[in-house]
This record gives C-alpha cells, structure tokens and sequence, in this order.
C-alpha cells in the first residue's frame, strides 16, 4: 500500500478515491482504494503476492467466501489507516496483508519459495511463519520508528489482524473445515499433550525423599499401565481389559494414576463397550472427559456415557450427560440423536410417573 501523502507517483490522478483519516475521510473510500495504485511496480508487487497466498487461501474459503474476506480485509485496513495514520493511501495490500495473515493461520509451515540476495542471488525455501514474521515485524518497526517512508504500514498492519483474527474465529467455528496443519489445531495439539502429560503424572514429588516402599508402589504403578498400553499399541484392544481391571483394582482410588494418555484412553474406552464391560467403559470414558475435557470427542463420549447409564438403570445421570452432549455437539446428526434419546428418556420417566 502506498501512502500518497508524499504524492509520488501520482501526479495528476484526482484524490477522490484515496482513504485518508480526519476531514477527508468517506466511507466509501474504504472499499474504493484498494482498486487503484501508484505505478506498475505496485501493483505488480501487489499481484505477486495475491498470487502466492491467495490461492490456497481462497481454496478453503470458496470464491465468495474469499471475495468477501478479501474485501472485508480491505476495508478494515483502510479503516485502521483513516483512524491512526495522517495522510491519503491507495493500493490493495491492505487486503492482501488480510489473505496473508490468513495463510499464516491455514498453512503456517508451508514453506514458499523467496529470492534471497546476500552476495549471491539464490532460490530459497523457508517456512510461511518466518517469511510472513519477517514481513510483521518490518511492518512494525517501522512504524514504530517513523521510517516507512511512503508506505502505508498502519494499514499493512490492520490487514493482517484482521485476517489473522478471522481465520481464527472461523477455524474455531468450524465454519472453514480443521487441518492437521494450521494453527488452530497445532495450538490444540500443544494443549492437548500438556493435558496428557498432566494426566499421566502421578504425585510423586515430596518434599522428603522418596522411602523405598513409595519407590516400589510408583514402579509397580509404571507396570500396571504399561501393560494396559502395550497391548494397545500392539493392536491388541481386546487383551488390554484384563490388565486394565488389574490397574483399577490395585490403583483405581486414584483418577490420575488409572489414566492413560488420550489416544489410548479412548481406545481402552470404546473396546471395553464393545466388550460389553459397561461397568469398566464408564470408568474409562468418565476418566477420559475428566482428563480431557475440552477434546473434540467429548461430546460424542457423553452422548455414549448416557446409553451406559440408561442400560444400567441410572436415568438422571444418562438425561445429564445428553442435555451437555446436546449443548455441545457442533456435528447436527449427532446432536440430534442426543436430543432424541434425551427426549425419548424424558417421555419413560414421565410414562413412569
């Protein structure tokens, strides 16, 4: 983007399509700058990077759903220079700053091609997450120090909040399906082993040193879960229930020693219900929602828990589970099956009163 406060480049063009703050500033400039630049090399510049983010961007938005983010990104730049900066801008990178801060969040470790000029001219791959830092932090040293010279970097700045924040909010809504690879689900990765890793400890710092008998029990405790676990791993679901009835009879009194890490607690969870060991399955599935509670499975577990206490004659905690699972659920199919055997239990306890 191109602050034209400083006029180069433009000799001539009429202003009424710049956005600039304070007296000058129509709203409709906000949408109207982003069309028009101050050269070739400007919009051409421009382009390149459209080019470069734009398309898996608009990949996982659509072709309206880009249009209007990238307008949108266009205007809300255009916004946060009329508010902060002082003079006219025009130039679309305002809203291309937006389609990159949006790959930043759907693709951060796509790694891009980029010249790299340092004695020689070379091709270089680098990540997306450093090449488009690089870009932020210029940003915004730059006007931090008042040396931007004649680009608009307040505007720069406010596109990539603007599509950092919306990438966000739309991967948290699902409205844009998750990847194993963006930002949204690599944070909830990293928060995820955190809750594993807090799940699997089991107290065993004292503030004295540890007596041998205590040595002996965490040992013991070790194996116990490493049996469980290693059938698990091996593909052996099935032969994990004994050791796992095992592991609750000597340990169970305690919720954190008895449970396993994520993947193996759900697993351990739906094979004892396969097994028809409903007692020890509403432990596991009950120990798996209280260790991970903010899992993406959850709601689903509750709408299972509630089929457990159903068939085991416990009514109001089957009807709990449902309401919560119901809330909860973002997938309709599963959600209204919650609130069908929700309702569905309501009517035989009325039926019963």
């Amino acid at each position: 983007m191109l602050d034209t406060q400083s006029g180069h480049g433009l000799a001539g063009f009429t202003p009424r399509f710049w956005v600039i703050g304070g007296q000058g500033f129509a709203w409709y400039r906000t949408l109207t700058y982003n069309f028009f630049h101050g050269d070739l090399m400007h919009l051409l510049g421009n382009m390149l990077f459209l080019w470069v983010f734009g398309r898996a961007v608009e990949d996982k938005l659509g072709r309206i759903g880009f249009l209007l983010f990238y307008l949108g990104g266009g205007v809300f730049a255009g916004l946060v220079h009329a508010l902060f900066a002082h003079g006219p801008a025009i130039g679309a990178s305002g809203a291309i700053s937006a389609v990159t801060g949006a790959f930043l969040v759907m693709f951060p470790r796509t790694r891009i091609k980029v010249f790299w000029f340092f004695i020689i001219i070379s091709l270089m791959l680098v990540p997306a997450w450093f090449f488009i830092g690089l870009q932020v932090a210029w940003n915004v040293i730059a006007t931090g120090t008042g040396e931007a010279g004649n680009v608009a970097t307040l505007a720069h700045l406010g596109g990539y909040a603007f599509g950092f924040g919306v990438s966000v909010v739309l991967l948290w809504l699902r409205v844009v399906p998750r990847e194993p690879y963006d930002l949204f689900t690599i944070s909830r990765q990293a928060k995820r082993r955190q809750e594993i890793l807090a799940a699997g400890r089991v107290q065993m710092k004292p503030a004295r040193p540890v007596s041998p008998e205590q040595a002996r029990r965490a040992e013991a405790l070790a194996k116990a879960r490493a049996a469980v676990s290693t059938e698990l791993s091996a593909g052996r679901p099935e032969d994990a229930i004994a050791p796992y009835r095992e592991l609750l009879e000597r340990y169970g009194e305690s919720p954190e020693a008895a449970t396993l890490s994520r993947n193996a607690q759900y697993q351990l969870g739906l094979q004892l219900c396969a097994s028809g060991e409903n007692s020890m399955a509403i432990r596991a599935l009950s120990d798996f929602i209280r260790a991970y509670p903010d899992d993406d499975e959850t709601p689903a577990i509750r709408v299972l828990l509630a089929r457990l206490y159903a068939s085991a004659g416990e009514i109001d905690r089957a009807r709990a589970f449902l309401t919560e699972a119901a809330e909860q659920l973002t997938d309709e199919r599963l959600a209204a099956i919650a609130r069908e055997e929700l309702a569905a239990l309501n009517a035989a306890a009325g039926e019963r009163t």
